[in-house]
């Protein structure tokens, strides 16, 4: 069961300008004894909250949860606990709430970071080395969708990107991760 959003903003604070969640000062009822109120109060009162995940998130610890903190933002600022949250600019320490939208496994796929292992410069388009040629595809509703064979990248790259619009995909879809500079304009 989750926390409720109540529960939430009188634990936690948020910056809007910034993205960063704070603690609050802890009210005594929250611990069984007094001496562990004023040392938590004296430790985290005020302090950002947030440890680093490996995968890049951050994430807090509270009443014996693990909870992801851009999923706590935004249940704090929307009112309401999304079944995912997508960071619309690849940053996953961007906690500002215009930077998150509320989603479910299909959106949040159709705007994922460029893999650091592809080879193309684009998602969905890769070279074919047993016949020469670029190939471009791309993968909507659990279904991949051949889009072609292309002598030249640049065209497989075109087909792609038409497919995206086709498909609804976001515009950042396959923007480089953490680097803002890079995220493409709305076309």
């Amino acid at each position: 069961m989750r926390l409720s959003v109540d529960y939430l903003r009188i634990r936690f604070r948020y910056e809007q300008k910034t993205g960063k969640l704070f603690w609050r000062e802890a009210a005594p009822e929250h611990f069984k004894l007094r001496r562990t109120h004023l040392a938590w109060n004296t430790r985290f009162a005020g302090k950002e909250v947030g440890a680093r995940l490996k995968n890049g998130y951050l994430y807090v610890n509270l009443k014996k949860r693990v909870m992801l903190v851009h999923r706590v933002i935004f249940a704090m600022v929307r009112g309401y606990w999304p079944e995912q949250v997508d960071h619309i600019n690849h940053n996953r320490i961007d906690n500002r709430i215009e930077n998150l939208r509320s989603a479910n496994f299909v959106i949040n796929g159709q705007n994922i970071s460029l893999p650091s292992d592809n080879t193309s410069g684009r998602i969905g388009v890769y070279w074919f080395r047993q016949r020469g040629v670029w190939y471009a595809r791309i993968k909507c509703d659990g279904k991949n969708h051949h889009l072609g064979y292309f002598a030249n990248k640049d065209d497989a790259i075109k087909a792609r990107e038409a497919a995206e619009r086709r498909f609804g995909f976001h515009q950042n879809h396959g923007a480089p991760a953490n680097d803002n500079s890079l995220v493409r304009e709305a076309a």
